[in-house]
């Protein structure tokens, strides 16, 4: 019997991902993510590393489960827990809907070296879509923050982003693209980050390692940042 080919996975954003696959579609699916991240003002005047380790569980066909810890260079940590349930899956069109829900049980929210997709809120929750056509993929996501205050008059989530797979025949299959978020519960909401994905499947090794660098612009008198995401992502889904 022939060997069946690779699963292709959809491109999948590195700051605003989805809890689980989106296009998973059976039980037992297992990714573990570690991801590194630089964030700088541009006024120079504050910053920090951050380090988080991820771990993703499909528990049934439409049930998803992920934790993250995370720690800081300013000596702050996170701890983060989720759910997601897979709505609709079009086979034929490669187009997949699922629900997200999210809670941070630890949030040192003073860190000056937080992860740029944290949420500013401790509970968030809401949709994420996935339509791929071809080598052309669009993720996008809406959603809402809650138990908690944020100095501004909105605790919407939004985010969008385009990706072309670099596919063929490549021993080193990968997307690259740019990722739009939009968290208003943040007194700067916007995040622009260009992105840029390798997946070493094809040589029999588990993982694909992603790369970002994000820039936010200055608003209500939030100087302008920029920043550096490295994200090793070890799927054992097989």
């Amino acid at each position: 019997m022939a060997e069946s080919e690779p699963i292709r996975r959809m491109p999948e954003p590195l700051i605003s991902e989805s809890l689980t696959d989106i296009d998973g579609l059976e039980s037992g699916e297992l990714e573990f993510d570690a991801t590194v991240n630089t964030l700088r003002s541009t006024d120079l005047k504050s910053g920090g590393n951050g380090q988080a380790i991820e771990a993703e569980w499909r528990a049934t066909d439409r049930l998803g489960l992920g934790a993250e810890a995370s720690y800081t260079s300013d000596n702050q940590s996170g701890l983060n827990i989720g759910a997601s349930w897979i709505l609709f899956h079009d086979k034929a069109r490669d187009f997949h809907l699922q629900a997200e829900i999210g809670y941070q049980l630890i949030d040192q929210d003073d860190s000056i070296g937080r992860d740029w997709d944290d949420a500013s809120l401790p509970l968030k929750f809401g949709l994420r879509a996935g339509w791929r056509y071809g080598l052309w993929t669009t993720r996008a996501g809406l959603g809402a923050e809650a138990l908690g205050q944020t100095g501004v008059n909105s605790a919407m989530r939004a985010s969008v982003a385009e990706f072309f797979e670099f596919a063929g025949k490549s021993r080193f299959p990968s997307f690259a693209g740019i990722e739009v978020d939009g968290d208003w519960a943040r007194p700067a909401p916007y995040i622009l980050a260009p992105t840029v994905v390798v997946d070493f499947t094809q040589i029999a090794l588990p993982m694909k390692l992603g790369v970002a660098t994000p820039w936010s612009p200055s608003m209500n008198s939030i100087p302008a940042s920029w920043g550096v995401i490295i994200r090793g992502m070890f799927e054992l889904d097989d």
